[in-house]
């Protein structure tokens, strides 16, 4: 061991350099040397402090603190930073290049790229996350972890005017929380259609193979094989939802491709021979003979579904959203806005180069086929042409997220639990039967103030309240309880009711929740839950039959709503509610807070698509820390 010692004359050279030295590390703490550089080891039971914590999960487990620096700024796609991209295609991976499918337009960019940075870490560890907000714009920024349940955390939840207040232009905020569940999740701003512009990247939770129930089905699971799907306009979400609120009388069209990593084809570049040239597609490597676990995220913006599907190899879905599942082998996996399955693939195939297809689909504005490749390391094929053909069978058109196992097709419903949870599900305390609907407020697109519809829940469209729940107490003026008042809801479906909507349960209590998407709504809705997961029992459509909310009541008690056991049916956290269909959900209060359940269609959420669970009573939640911001307003005396 080197020992250093200052003693006697002479060593005021030495003094000095040591000076020097604590100086300088004390220069680079002060201006910010990014959180990603410091690793900490400890001797103690102190957990390390680190913003790589991509490593083996052990058990039992030993938890890391993860740290992680996200500076929130407006960039722009296909920009000077891509030098000669695409005549180059190493000048579109330059750092802060964000190339897309070759058009340009403004993005909100954390940390200069699209997706955002990734956080990998084991469940169990804490997350730190300083998000500054350096938005040109002024706008406020809030980040959700979706798929977090934030348990004694719901301060954390990042839901502006709900959970906290929104971050200023200037200011940081620092998360943190525990990460948990284990699974494939994701972040993203919540703060008006942010989300839509970039604002968004993955978050892994690992946890160790022992306790995995499917550790056996595959070789690898790596951070390179995220798969993170959007779809990506050339015009901005802003611009987008300001078009369909507010009709413009000339509009201007927009074209959508499908991203996988950032990464997608459309813009024709020519050079001077006339060749042409594209943006890179996203390129997956796998070794022949192996099997990888590959996890799919639904980053999506439109309301739309994704059929995704991979040449000429199956999937077997080994997990939803968290919740694993008894595997589960397909040739089609339809993915909605905020799902996320993980899948085993098997490198069974030809060694070569092979097409991966994600086609959107639900209404006419969604976007057509897009392609990526899976590319087998010993081929020396890295750019297969695919066929530009429809993926989605078109007989399932309308159903299709209910399945067809004769096609190949995927159903959430038909998913099995491995994990038989909680017996208690098998009683029911509570069961709410909730209308989700979408309407137009004025009838001509010409009179002033024209809204081109609401989106509602139980017949409320949501505002959020003053101040947040979390260090406010709800004020009776500002809320509606579908429990205290079911009149007041019935009445909404003649007259716009705005209000801060709030199912309020008591802790302990098991709750069952019909969605109803039967309002003649050729729109499906995928429903996204804060805080906690529920258990998947029955989805379903009533295709062309039209059904009133005492229709599917009446049905309910005869028997007619089929539902699968509480034990085995699937976990997960966001559900798609088919057009004139339903889902049927049943979960345990058992996370005290406020937590939002929402559509996850951009426009559909921020249009009032919104209630809010709330489990316990205020004086059994969490409270944040005292000098927690309050958002409260000021006038003066």
């Amino acid at each position: 061991m080197n020992t250093l010692m200052v003693m006697g004359y002479g060593n005021s050279i030495a003094m000095s350099q040591i000076l020097v030295v604590v100086v300088e590390i004390l220069l680079l703490v002060k201006i910010g040397e990014p959180l990603e550089c410091k690793r900490k080891e400890i001797v103690t039971n102190t957990p390390v402090i680190s913003s790589n914590c991509y490593r083996e999960c052990e058990y039992p487990s030993k938890p890391t603190v993860c740290e992680y620096e996200f500076n929130v700024v407006l960039h722009q796609t296909m920009s000077a930073h891509c030098g000669d991209c695409p005549f180059k295609k190493e000048d579109c991976n330059l750092e802060k290049c964000v190339p897309v499918d070759g058009s340009s337009r403004p993005l909100i960019a954390v940390n200069g790229s699209l997706p955002g940075p990734s956080i990998v870490v084991c469940e169990g560890d804490t997350i730190r996350v300083k998000v500054t907000n350096n938005l040109q714009s002024g706008a406020g920024v809030t980040m959700h972890w979706h798929g977090i349940h934030q348990t004694n955390t719901n301060w954390m939840d990042g839901v502006p005017r709900a959970t906290q207040c929104a971050v200023a232009r200037g200011s940081s905020f620092v998360y943190e929380f525990i990460a948990e569940p284990a699974g494939t999740h994701w972040w993203h701003s919540h703060a008006g259609y942010q989300r839509a512009s970039g604002a968004f990247g993955p978050l892994i939770v690992r946890k160790s193979r022992k306790t995995e129930f499917n550790s056996n089905t595959y070789d690898f699971d790596l951070p390179e094989h995220t798969m993170t799907l959007t779809d990506w306009a050339d015009m901005t979400s802003l611009d987008i939802a300001l078009k369909v609120n507010i009709p413009a009388l000339n509009p201007r069209s927009q074209t959508v491709t499908i991203l996988m990593n950032g990464k997608g084809e459309r813009i024709e570049f020519f050079d001077e021979t006339g060749q042409i040239f594209k943006t890179p597609r996203q390129m997956f490597e796998v070794e022949a003979g192996k099997k990888y676990k590959i996890r799919l995220i639904g980053a999506f913006i439109a309301a739309c579904m994704t059929s995704f599907h991979i040449e000429k190899h199956s999937m077997t879905i080994i997990s939803t959203e968290g919740g694993e599942i008894i595997p589960y082998e397909t040739d089609y996996l339809t993915i909605a806005q905020g799902e996320r399955y993980d899948f085993v693939l098997h490198a069974n195939a030809v060694p070569s180069a092979y097409c991966i297809y994600a086609s959107g689909y639900g209404n006419s504005s969604c976007p057509s086929n897009a392609t990526f490749i899976l590319k087998y390391k010993s081929s020396p094929l890295n750019n297969p042409t695919c066929a530009s053909y429809a993926v989605v069978p078109a007989s399932q058109d309308r159903d299709q997220y209910m399945g067809n196992r004769s096609k190949g097709m995927f159903s959430a419903i038909d998913f099995v639990s491995s994990d038989p949870g909680d017996q208690e599900l098998y009683r029911v305390d509570l069961r709410h039967y909730i209308t989700l609907r979408s309407y137009a407020i004025y009838k001509h697109p010409k009179d002033p103030g024209y809204l081109n519809g609401f989106l509602a829940v139980d017949n409320v469209i949501y505002t959020p309240p003053l101040l947040p729940f979390v260090t406010n107490e709800p004020d009776d003026s500002d809320i509606c309880q579908s429990t205290l008042n079911k009149t007041f809801y019935y009445t909404c479906g003649m007259k716009q009711c705005v209000c801060t909507n709030i199912l309020k349960i008591k802790l302990g209590k098991v709750v069952e929740i019909v969605f109803l998407n039967t309002d003649e709504d050729i729109i499906q809705h995928p429903m996204h839950m804060h805080g906690g997961s529920f258990r998947l029992l029955g989805l379903g459509s009533f295709h062309t039959k039209k059904m009133t909310l005492d229709n599917v009541i009446q049905l309910d008690k005869e028997g007619g709503l089929l539902r699968n056991s509480p034990v085995k049916a699937a976990l997960k956290d966001t559900v798609m509610v088919p057009s004139n269909g339903y889902a049927i959900l049943r979960m345990k209060a058992e996370n005290p807070g406020y937590w939002f359940f929402h559509c996850h269609t951009m426009n559909h959420g921020e249009r009032g698509m919104v209630i809010v669970l709330q489990f316990g009573e205020p004086s059994e939640m969490p409270k944040p820390p005292l000098d927690f911001p309050r958002c409260e307003g000021w006038e003066p005396k």
